[in-house]
């Protein structure tokens, strides 16, 4: 996965052999940095700004760093599950998911996780936020996951596909897509 916060600030999470790997750029990339930093495969990444961010991958590995990678903490999710979708809105709040329709929440910043019930036991494979009360989760077998309460409860939504849905992404309230296995699916409405 790969994230830009800006036109030179960069990141990108994968696997090299069977560890997970690390990279940046602060230059668009045009050069990259790279860290070896699990034992397991990373599969997300969110930062929020040029410094601050988040990385998940298997076996529940969640880390932390304020200083644009040079440290990493780990977090403490309370799962085993693979984590495969990240997103924060702040320094405070976000969201994981991940395998078996895992659901995590945070409102400080990942020193405590709650897990959400997603009403699914499919691989839950994205997540996006739009504000403290909006967003969406996609998975496999075409499921989408919608919350308007800040992710206490999430509901389905109907997939015009029954294959993989690896990302998503919304632009305001109404306007997103979601890609996969089967392609691009789009909505104007929410979803809804």
């Amino acid at each position: 996965e790969i994230q830009f916060v800006d036109n030179n600030n960069g990141y990108i999470v994968g696997r090299f052999s069977t560890y997970g790997l690390f990279a940046m750029t602060s230059d668009g990339g045009a050069s990259w940095g790279e860290d070896v930093l699990s034992q397991y495969p990373l599969r997300g990444v969110d930062f929020i700004n040029s410094t601050t961010g988040w990385i998940v991958g298997d076996n529940g590995v969640i880390g932390f760093t304020p200083d644009a990678g040079s440290n990493w903490y780990q977090e403490d999710p309370g799962t085993s599950e693979n984590l495969y979708g990240v997103c924060f809105l702040d320094a405070d709040k976000g969201w994981v998911a991940g395998n078996n329709g895992t659901i995590l929440q945070t409102t400080n910043g990942g020193l405590n996780w709650d897990s959400r019930t997603s009403g699914t036991d499919k691989c839950l494979n994205d997540v996006i936020f739009m504000d403290s009360n909006n967003g969406w989760i996609v998975g496999n077998g075409g499921v989408i996951l919608r919350t308007t309460d800040g992710g206490l409860s999430w509901h389905k939504q109907v997939a015009e596909t029954g294959g993989w849905l690896n990302d998503v992404f919304f632009v305001d309230l109404n306007n997103g897509w979601a890609s996969g296995a089967m392609g691009i699916i789009n909505t104007k409405t929410g979803g809804e």
